[in-house]
């Protein structure tokens, strides 16, 4: 599958981030760094309810999950719990400063860990579904990590009730003026030959940011292939467990341009919010001394 470029970006290098000979975190286009698209949101839209959301999971990990919504009990398995259990190994335990930082980095290992799944596929996901959808294959017919599994399913099946082709998958585009880029997860047509753009998230839910980075795809893929999307999905897919009913959950995009101009803000603060910071530092004694 290829999705054809406009002429003057036709023969554009790209290295996405991390890659050999580009930079660890943003894209490499033509020699010239070019910021994600993830990290503008990240700059310029503040996510109060992160903080809730590791509180929760460090209370998790310490003390054991919540059995119901009820919170009338704990399961079992909790790092306290755990240690308490090994009551003989606490006794010869020296509580100083050394075995308190273990302990901390213990914990902190374990929070990372519970905390890992993504909210979009992560890599492994996104290169199985590239090569599903590269292949033509819309059925997964090759043994995939099983945790995946709900994901993957859910993504075939979202393709076939909306009666999707896929033309072009992990397709990066970027904006050459405002130096950002991103990659969309698909771009293809439905029955009616409309163009049609989405993007997987593995998430609790679908909320007003992702549809930010949506419209900046949208606006991004424009920029490269001269090519307006006509729709554009969020397709929220299963983490685990399979969900009610159809195997994913569907947002669609409201009016593009709208959401471009309100992505447009956060860019705009987020860069401001930068300039800020590099202006004032190092002169936090002139700006307090009224100097």
């Amino acid at each position: 599958m290829n999705l054809q470029r406009l002429p003057e970006y036709a023969e554009a290098i790209v290295i996405p981030p991390g890659a050999p000979g580009g930079d660890r975190y943003s894209y490499t286009i033509d020699g010239e760094l070019y910021r994600r698209v993830t990290t503008v949101l990240g700059e310029g839209v503040p996510k109060p309810a992160l903080i809730n959301w590791a509180k929760r999971i460090n209370n998790d990990v310490i003390f054991g999950e919540y059995t119901d919504k009820k919170k009338s009990a704990v399961k079992p398995g909790g790092w306290l719990k755990t240690y308490i259990d090994q009551a003989d190994y606490l006794q010869e335990l020296a509580v100083n400063e050394d075995a308190l930082l273990g302990l901390r980095k213990e914990v902190e290992g374990l929070v990372a860990a519970t905390s890992s799944i993504p909210a979009d596929l992560g890599t492994e996901g996104h290169a199985l579904l590239h090569q599903i959808l590269e292949e033509g294959a819309m059925v997964p017919l090759v043994e995939i990590n099983p945790d995946l599994q709900p994901a993957i399913e859910g993504a075939s099946q979202w393709l076939r009730d909306y009666g999707i082709t896929p033309v072009a998958t992990e397709y990066t585009v970027w904006h050459p003026h405002l130096a950002i880029a991103g990659t969309i997860d698909g771009i293809g047509y439905n029955e009616k030959g409309q163009l049609i753009l989405w993007d997987w998230k593995r998430s609790k839910g679908i909320y007003p940011e992702m549809y930010l980075q949506l419209a900046a795809y949208c606006q991004l893929l424009r920029m490269v292939t001269g090519l307006k999307p006509d729709l554009a999905y969020i397709v929220q897919l299963p983490q685990e467990e399979v969900f009610d009913g159809p195997p994913y959950h569907v947002g669609v995009m409201p009016d593009i341009d709208v959401v471009w101009s309100t992505f447009l803000h956060a860019y705009h603060l987020g860069k401001g919010m930068r300039e800020l910071k590099d202006a004032t530092t190092g002169g936090v004694e002139a700006l307090t001394t009224g100097e």
